[in-house]
């Protein structure tokens, strides 16, 4: 019953309606300065949640760089815009009550953003920059994957990607919005944040660990779940 209760609750959590009061309590917070729409696309056996229209990074050894952020940037091809000029995309899936699987990417920003930033603007901002010769600042894209039940001797069911696309750090389990919103402000944007939002960064139950007795052997990432 503990773990159906989990699941559910997780679930509850990853619903569209609360997806989006979460993200307005962000900008509201001036923690996002924008974000796309949400979508859900039904499937067979549950629904995939979306934020805006998104080709999420794959070929990460290529994708690191001003050009590529240029061209996420002018499709709007991201999920949201944070304080600091940083790009955060995601999409997850819900199949039979429980998430299934997940990709959520954090996309540094090429130079250094010292005022509000518009997102109507802001590429044109990003534009000067370059073209003025601004210090670039050399940032890998982080990625957070998984899929349950697929895996291989090399491909974690749930891993930690960054820097380049063969690399595949095993990670726990499947993680939700927050907590990976929580990750990337406390190690890369503003630990500070975290602090003084305490409410929008609070830990999501975690579904146990799924790492096999082989992937537990290399370096990976684990925690202590959370009920």
């Amino acid at each position: 019953m503990r773990c159906c209760s989990i699941q559910k609750k997780l679930v509850d959590k990853m619903k569209v309606g609360t997806l989006k009061t979460y993200l307005s309590n962000l900008q509201k917070a001036n923690l996002i300065t924008f974000f796309n729409p949400v979508k859900k696309i039904d499937e067979k056996d549950g629904f995939t949640v979306l934020c805006g229209e998104i080709d999420i990074s794959n070929s990460l050894d290529e994708e690191n760089s001003t050009e590529f952020f240029l061209r996420d940037l002018s499709r709007g091809n991201f999920s949201i815009i944070l304080f600091d000029g940083s790009l955060v995309q995601f999409r997850y899936t819900v199949e039979n009550e429980r998430i299934t699987g997940h990709r959520y990417c954090y996309i540094p920003s090429p130079f250094k953003v010292s005022r509000p930033i518009h997102w109507t603007n802001y590429e044109s901002i990003i534009r000067s920059k370059l073209f003025e010769g601004d210090k670039v600042i050399l940032s890998s894209r982080i990625r957070f994957d998984y899929r349950l039940g697929v895996e291989d001797r090399v491909h974690p069911a749930s891993h930690l990607t960054f820097n380049s696309q063969y690399c595949r750090i095993p990670v726990s389990g499947g993680i939700g919005i927050r907590r990976f919103m929580r990750f990337i402000f406390l190690n890369f944007v503003d630990p500070s944040k975290v602090n003084l939002h305490p409410d929008l960064f609070k830990l999501d139950i975690d579904y146990d660990s799924e790492l096999s007795e082989e992937f537990l052997k290399e370096i990976h990432v684990r925690w202590v779940a959370k009920s």
